[in-house]
């Protein structure tokens, strides 16, 4: 019996070893079989941490800018690992070729002629965050002054006139050397005002200058002649025995009249009034007088101006004239030589 249970069992492993199906493999055919397939776990991976941007740099050729106050030009080297690089200047005065440009371009500078004083500013070179500046400065202008005109002409009658002032410095004076020219400087102005006065006399010159710093200018101020009155003779001596004499009266611009001293009727004059260039003639009469030398005054006048021509008649010479002239040298002689011997005494031992 045991052997015959034994016998079964082991024919029944040897059918499932073959494959047999039973009845319990038949209730599982749609059951797909187990996945014996062994599987190995794959490690995961993650992508790499990038690396940081490399920091941005920027160089330039030159750090400043250094020139005196003519116009000028230089160039700078822009080198930077950004894309672009940006450059502007803080002052009109400094221009640059360009705004902007990449590694390795050269930008010109250019410095306006400088008028006045020393003057700065700054030139920004900006790349990425980077930024880098240029130190300009340019030195101070010459002082320097310009007026409007040299030289001013002015009628005798005087004016007023104003002559402009250009400068680069901040203030400016003027001074005349002559009294009649008056100058007048407002500092907020750029002019000189001269006020020129009046001329009664000969044509004159003076000279108003201007200062400013270190340079000067010059203004000649020629005013031409007044009413001057000129006479071609102002004195004159008449024959005792009566005399006439012309005389050419100048006086431009104005009429003159003459007139002659109170008393002196012996002398006449041929016209008492007249125009510049007249000629005028004087008469003494006749000196009857043996005694007296007789003396008058002819006054001529514009206006402006007064000129005397002093006149002298001598007397008639005769015997008793020479005496008393010969009486009077002889009287002036000995006065001179009792002087001189008076001088020569010595006074008395006390």
């Amino acid at each position: 019996m045991r052997k015959t249970i034994a016998a079964g069992v082991a024919g029944l492993v040897f059918l499932l070893g073959l494959g047999v199906p039973t009845a319990a493999a038949d209730d599982a055919v749609d059951t797909p079989p187990a996945d014996t397939t062994t599987t190995t776990d794959t490690p995961t991976t993650t992508d790499p941490t990038p690396e940081p941007p490399a920091p941005t740099t920027l160089k330039l050729s030159r750090a400043k800018y250094t020139h005196n106050y003519k116009a000028d030009k230089a160039t700078v080297k822009v080198t930077t690992n950004a894309e672009s690089f940006t450059i502007a200047a803080d002052q009109d005065w400094v221009t640059l070729s360009a705004a902007s440009g990449v590694s390795g371009d050269r930008v010109t500078i250019n410095l306006a002629d400088n008028l006045g004083d020393a003057r700065t500013a700054t030139i920004t070179v900006t790349a990425g965050d980077q930024t880098a500046t240029i130190a300009v400065s340019q030195g101070a202008a010459p002082a320097t002054i310009i007026v409007g005109s040299e030289t001013l002409e002015v009628e005798w009658g005087g004016a007023t006139a104003g002559v402009s002032v250009e400068t680069n410095q901040p203030t400016w004076a003027a001074t005349s050397n002559k009294d009649w020219v008056t100058v007048t400087v407002d500092p907020a102005a750029t002019a000189v005002t001269l006020t020129v006065a009046e001329n009664t006399g000969a044509a004159r010159t003076a000279t108003v200058t201007v200062k400013a710093g270190n340079a000067k200018e010059t203004i000649k101020v020629k005013q031409a002649a007044g009413p001057v009155l000129k006479l071609s003779k102002k004195l004159w001596t008449a024959d005792n025995a009566g005399e006439t004499v012309t005389i050419k009266v100048t006086s431009p611009y104005v009429g003159w009249t003459a007139s002659v001293s109170e008393g002196a009727d012996w002398l006449t004059v041929s016209q008492a009034s007249g125009e510049d260039g007249a000629e005028v003639t004087l008469t003494a009469a006749e000196n009857p007088d043996t005694s007296t030398v007789r003396k008058a005054t002819v006054t001529f006048t514009n206006g402006y101006n007064s000129v005397d021509v002093n006149v002298t008649q001598r007397q008639p010479i005769t015997f008793a004239n020479i005496a008393a002239v010969v009486t009077n040298l002889l009287n002036q002689i000995l006065a001179v030589i009792q002087s001189m011997l008076s001088g020569l005494t010595t006074p008395a031992a006390g």
